[in-house]
């Protein structure tokens, strides 16, 4: 007798989701298989099935150890799910389908349940294949980081390395999206550009938009500045170009003088300093001396010394005109000496020491007009009175200079005020007066004027010594102010032929 052991071949081949499982034997046996496992898939299995088989065999003489038949069966059926099922001595396997939550890493995950093509990104910490895998869109030595400003790799939002989008902006040529990614503030071609003096932005070293800094061209006022040299005026006040009147001392010559230099201060302004005290100086007044600088100002200055001049009837005072010593005269109508023993009751007339008879060659009083006055458009020779009119050129006095009653004065309108309308010169003229026996001859009166100035009024005072063919003027108005005599003056002239 002899026993015989067959060997029995159990395959199992993959296709799709199909499972084929064959049996075979060959001689008579019994033979018993069991122990089929499904897992999930692995880099091993990767279908998820794994297969272990037990056999038997016993018989005699090459006969079935029972019945001589195969017990094993093999059906190839298909669950309602169209998963195939297979069921081989009794025994039904399902496939099993992987998951994104089914704890193992498999389809494609670049870590368990996550990642890959199908599954959600991984957290931070996972591990990855490239960016995509990660929720943090950013994988760096296959793990998947928190992007950060100084990890030294393009990621989240960055548009170049650690700078763009949320993170500092970029320098000149590294990537960008916008304007804003850029420290120049100009994205350009997808590239930051460098700053410019053109590019309607302030970058680079300006102080405000396309000006100041050390490459553009000065701000314009009211613009931002940092210092002068930033500022077109070269004045940068407050933190804003303002504007200058000035850059240095030798701007403002407009102020200096004999006591004073001009400056540029701080402000950009010209004033004026005092300076060269106490040495002498000219304050452009004929009739003083001696002045000196004195904080500045020309001062100190003492009047010309005419006494030399000074007598009886007259008084020495300066010309201001032109600073030269000149008689003037004084003491009108007062007792006075000629030393002539000849002589009786002397006055001082217009600046002469005459006796009472032949001092005055002429005289008037105004009481009427009996010398026979030539009276002009307005004029008049009657009593006196006040007038109403404005304060320039003002009004007339309600008395006349003498003591005598009759009040008479010559005037233009007398009580009333002048009319404004603008006409050639209305005159008053005197007879014709003989001073031939004079050796100096001498016009003196009482004046109380009240006149606009010109080019709206003028008033002056002319002698003839040809019985009017042509006249020497004596004494004029000018410019402003208007002549208001507040008390009558004396005035006199010398009118020695």
């Amino acid at each position: 007798m002899r026993t015989v052991s067959l060997g029995r071949t159990l395959g199992l081949v993959s296709v799709g989701a199909a499972l084929v499982l064959s049996a075979c034997s060959t001689g008579e046996e019994s033979t018993t298989t069991t122990g089929f496992t499904a897992t999930a898939p692995t880099a091993s299995s990767p279908t998820g099935f794994t297969t272990t088989a037990a056999s038997t065999s016993a018989g005699t003489d090459g006969t079935d150890g029972t019945d001589g038949t195969d017990s094993d069966q093999t059906t190839g059926d298909t669950d309602p799910t169209g998963h195939e099922t297979e069921t081989m001595g009794g025994t039904t396997m399902e496939p099993v389908v992987p998951t994104c939550d089914d704890g193992e890493q498999n389809q494609d995950e670049s870590d368990v349940d996550c990642g890959g093509p199908n599954c959600s990104p991984c957290a931070a910490g996972s591990m990855c294949a490239d960016d995509s895998d990660c929720a943090t869109a950013s994988c760096v030595g296959n793990v998947c980081i928190t992007p950060a400003c100084d990890d030294g790799v393009k990621n989240g939002d960055e548009t170049d390395v650690d700078c763009g989008g949320a993170c500092e902006a970029c320098g000149d040529g590294l990537g960008c999206s916008d304007d804003a990614d850029c420290q120049s503030g100009v994205c350009s071609g997808s590239f930051c550009a460098m700053p410019s003096c053109g590019d309607g932005v302030q970058n680079g070293d300006e102080t405000d938009v396309d000006c100041g800094g050390g490459t553009c061209m000065g701000c314009a006022e009211g613009l931002v500045c940092s210092g002068d040299a930033d500022c077109l005026s070269q004045y940068c006040m407050g933190g804003a170009c303002a504007p200058a009147d000035c850059l240095s001392d030798a701007d403002c010559g407009d102020f200096n003088s004999a006591c004073t230099v001009g400056v540029c201060t701080a402000q950009k302004t010209c004033e004026s300093q005092a300076a060269n005290e106490g040495q002498g100086c000219d304050d452009n007044q004929a009739c003083t001396t001696g002045e000196t600088c004195q904080a500045g100002a020309c001062a100190g200055g003492v009047p010309v010394d005419c006494s030399n001049l000074s007598d009886q009837c007259n008084v020495g005072q300066c010309n201001p005109d032109n600073g030269q010593c000149e008689a003037a005269p004084a003491n009108e109508g007062n007792p006075c000496n000629d030393n002539n023993a000849c002589t009786s009751a002397e006055k001082c007339t217009a600046g002469a020491c005459v006796d009472a008879n032949g001092g005055e060659v002429f005289y008037e009083d105004f009481a009427d007009n009996s010398a026979g006055w030539g009276l002009g458009n307005d004029w008049q020779i009657a009593a006196t009175q006040t007038s109403s009119c404005a304060s320039c050129p003002g009004n007339d006095p309600a008395l006349d200079h003498t003591a005598t009653g009759d009040n008479g004065v010559a005037g233009v309108l007398i009580g009333a005020c002048t009319p404004s309308t603008l006409h050639d010169y209305y005159c008053i003229t005197s007879p014709n007066i003989n001073t031939s026996a004079l050796s100096s001859a001498w016009l003196t009166y009482w004046r109380h004027l009240h006149s606009d100035y010109t080019p709206y009024m003028r008033n002056k005072v002319e002698v003839s010594s040809n019985g009017g063919g042509s006249w020497t003027e004596l004494w004029g108005t000018g410019g402003s102010p208007c002549t208001n005599d507040q008390a009558w003056t004396q005035q006199s002239f010398n009118v020695t032929a």
